[in-house]
C-alpha cells in the first residue's frame, strides 16, 4: 500500500485532478481529509503517549519530534488509511487538502515514500478565483488568516496567500531524494492526455485508455456535501475558460513593486512569463488549443420540440443516472425555442413528461439549456453568473445528477 499527495494552493484544480485520480481503478482520492494537521495533531499524542519531551532551541523553535514518534504516528495513519484503501480494492491513497503544504516538512518526514504531485497555477488566475469564492462564502481558514492581515487589499492578501504555499511546494520540489512530479493546471487543462500519463507514470501505474472520458461520470465520495471546487464538481467534461481569468482584476492598482517582483520571481521558477504592472492582460504561456468546446448538435433557437427531444434523448442515454435524481424536477426553458417539462422519477425510472408542476424547477435560457447539453456551459459558472434558477429545495444530491445529466451527451 502506497501514498500519494496533490500540493497546491487553493483555487488551482486540486478538485479537478483529484477527480481523476479517484477515477483510476487504483487510487483512492476522498475529498479533502486534513492529512497535514491529522499528521501534526498525532504526533503530539503520540509523544505523550510514550512520555516523550522535545527540547526548545534558544530561538524557542521546538526541535524536530524524535524518530519513533514519527514511525509511531506512521503506524497509526496506515492502520487507518490502508484499511480503507483495501476496502475498495485499490492499492494508493491520495490526500488533496490545500492547508496540507502548510504541514510539508512533518508529511516529508512521516512519509518519505509518498509521491508528491506539485500542482501549480498562476497567481493572477488563482487571485480571481479565490475573490471570487470569498465573496460567494467560501471563507477558508487559509485566506482569512491573509485577508485579516490586508481587509482592504483582497488582490495583494490573495497573492500572498499563493506566494506563501508556492514557496513551500517548491521547496519541497528542491530536496533531494524525495519524489515529486511538477504540474501545472494550464497544462493540465489544454493537453489533458499526455499530462494524466505523466501523473499516473510518475505513480507507476498504467493509463486506462478511457479514463478521461469516465471522470465525470463515475460517483465521487463527498463528505459534507462537497469538499472542493463545485466547478470541477459539478462539470460534465474538462474546461479551459478558467485560463486568463485574472485579467478582469484590477491588479496593477493593488498589488505594490515589491509584490509584483517577488510574483514574477516565482512565476520565472514555475515556466510563466512576467507580469507587467503597465498591462493587466497577461500570458500565462499556454496555447489553447483551437475547436476546444464541442460542435453543437442543436443550433440556438431550435424549436421547443427539437429541445425536448433533446432532452428525451438525454434521459433515454443515461436512464440510471437520471433515475438517481431521485425527486421530480420541472426544466423550464424560457425564450424562443424554449418549453417547459418535468422530469419524473417515480417508481424508480425516470420519465420526461411535457408541462410543468414539480415542487423544484430549473428556470433556464433555451439557448443556455442548449449550451449546457452541448457541454459548452458550465452548470455552476452558468448558475453563478444568473443563468440558471433553482426554484423549490432539492438536496445536494439531486442538484449533482442533474448537472451531470445535463452534460451527459458530451460526456
Amino acid at each position: 500500500m502506497s501514498c500519494a499527495f496533490v500540493l497546491s494552493s487553493q483555487r488551482s484544480g486540486s478538485t479537478l485532478l483529484r477527480l481523476i485520480l479517484d477515477t483510476h481503478p487504483e487510487i483512492w482520492s476522498p475529498d479533502e481529509i486534513e492529512m497535514g494537521r491529522l499528521t501534526d495533531a498525532l504526533i503530539s499524542v503520540v509523544e505523550a503517549g510514550l512520555g516523550l519531551t522535545r527540547p526548545v532551541t534558544l530561538d524557542h523553535v521546538d526541535a524536530p519530534p524524535a524518530r519513533d514518534v514519527w514511525v509511531a504516528t506512521r503506524e497509526i495513519i496506515d492502520g487507518l488509511m490502508n484499511g480503507y484503501t483495501e476496502a475498495r480494492k485499490k492499492s494508493i491513497w491520495c490526500d488533496k487538502t490545500p492547508s496540507n503544504c502548510d504541514h510539508i516538512p512533518v508529511l516529508q518526514s512521516v512519509f518519505p515514500d509518498a509521491h508528491y504531485i506539485c500542482l501549480h497555477r498562476h497567481c493572477l488566475d488563482v487571485t480571481q478565483s479565490c475573490i471570487e469564492a470569498w465573496k460567494e462564502g467560501y471563507t477558508e481558514a487559509d485566506l482569512a488568516r491573509h485577508v485579516t492581515k490586508n481587509p482592504q487589499n483582497l488582490i495583494e492578501a490573495m497573492a500572498r496567500a499563493w506566494l506563501e504555499k508556492e514557496h513551500a511546494i517548491v521547496a519541497l520540489e528542491r530536496v533531494p531524494g524525495v519524489r515529486t512530479l511538477r504540474v501545472r493546471y494550464e497544462d493540465l487543462v489544454t493537453r489533458p492526455e499526455p499530462v494524466v500519463a505523466s501523473i499516473f507514470a510518475f505513480l507507476e501505474l498504467d493509463n486506462p485508455p478511457d479514463l478521461l472520458s469516465r471522470v465525470f461520470s463515475t460517483p465521487h465520495y463527498y463528505r459534507h456535501g462537497y469538499g472542493g471546487d463545485p466547478n470541477a464538481i459539478f462539470s460534465t467534461r474538462m474546461y479551459d475558460d478558467r485560463i486568463g481569468l485574472g485579467s478582469r482584476l484590477s491588479w496593477p492598482n493593488f498589488l505594490g513593486d515589491a509584490v509584483i517582483r517577488e510574483v514574477n520571481a516565482m512565476l520565472q521558477e514555475l515556466g510563466y512569463p512576467p507580469i507587467d504592472p503597465a498591462i493587466r492582460h497577461f500570458d500565462v504561456g499556454v496555447a489553447r488549443p483551437g475547436g476546444n468546446a464541442v460542435e453543437a448538435r442543436a443550433t440556438a433557437g431550435a424549436t421547443a420540440s427539437a429541445l425536448g427531444r433533446r432532452l428525451e434523448d438525454v434521459v433515454a442515454a443515461n436512464p440510471k443516472l437520471a433515475a438517481e435524481i431521485g425527486i421530480p424536477i420541472e426544466i423550464d426553458a424560457t425564450g424562443e425555442g424554449g418549453g417547459r417539462w418535468v422530469l419524473d422519477t417515480a417508481d424508480g425510472a425516470a420519465v420526461l413528461r411535457p408541462g410543468g408542476g414539480a415542487e423544484v424547477s430549473l428556470i433556464v435560457a433555451a439557448d443556455d439549456l442548449h449550451q449546457l447539453l452541448d457541454g459548452k456551459l458550465n452548470p455552476v459558472i452558468a448558475f453563478s453568473e444568473g443563468k440558471l434558477d433553482v426554484r423549490g429545495d432539492p438536496p445536494f444530491e439531486s442538484l449533482e445528477k442533474l448537472a451531470r445529466l445535463l452534460g451527459a451527451d458530451k460526456i
